[in-house]
Formats: C-alpha cells, structure tokens, sequence
C-alpha cells in the first residue's frame, strides 16, 4: 500500500491547521508552502481538492488564506485520504479467478486498514 505524496502533504497540512493555535484564524497558501518547505502552486491543487471535499475552507483577500472546515476533531485520515486519492482499491491486478485466497486476504486487509483510518482523528496529531 503505497499513498501519493499529495496524499501525505494533505495529511500534514489538515493536521497543521487542526493545531489549537491555528483555529483562531486563516493560515496563507505561502505560509503552508514554507512550514512544508513545497512550492504555493503544489500546495494550491491539493487545498483545492480538500476544499471541494468540505475539508478546509478558503477565504480571499489579504486576511484570507486557509482554514479547517466544521468540526475539525471529527475529520479522520480516511477523510483526507478518500478527498485526495478517491475511492481507489488497491488489489488491482491479484485476482487470478474464483476463489483467489489471496485476493480474498488482501481485501481484508484494506478494509482494516480503512477501518482503522477511519478512526483515526486529524486532531489526535500533536507532532506535524
């Protein structure tokens, strides 16, 4: 199981702006790039995507910049990996016909995984 380095940059980012002392306002484009030492337009298309998934909210002007959106201790990893890389299953290629075992393992496989991400709130990283 291997995750997309736009994936990995979404998780650091939500979990930077769930930070208590970011809640209190807008964080800017530029501001995230630095902390995370990646280029604003990189950092852009992935806030774009967490945007249109309700994860973070935009605000123009020279206030604006980035927020969480909602409740930001109810958003899990699988809500920021399911915004960013989709509902994508990752056994593609292991079926090798009925009553493949190892087909049929892996897919327990992810599906804990998924279970376990799912319970895994943004908020309950301290470390970024």
């Amino acid at each position: 199981m291997k995750f997309t380095q736009a994936t990995n940059m979404g998780l650091h980012v939500m979990a930077h702006l769930a930070q208590p002392e970011q809640l209190a306002g807008n964080t800017g484009i530029k501001q995230l790039a630095a902390r995370f030492n990646v280029s604003p337009t990189y950092l852009s298309k992935i806030l774009t995507r967490l945007a249109k998934a309700n994860l973070v909210t935009s605000v123009p002007g020279a206030k604006g910049g980035y927020h969480i959106a909602g409740q930001p201790e109810q958003i899990s990893f699988a809500d920021v990996i399911r915004a960013l890389e989709g509902e994508t299953s990752y056994q593609d290629g292991l079926d090798v016909g009925p009553g493949c075992e190892i087909m049929a393992t892996m897919q327990r496989a992810e599906q804990q995984m998924w279970q376990y991400l799912a319970t895994q709130r943004i908020t309950d990283v301290t470390r970024i």
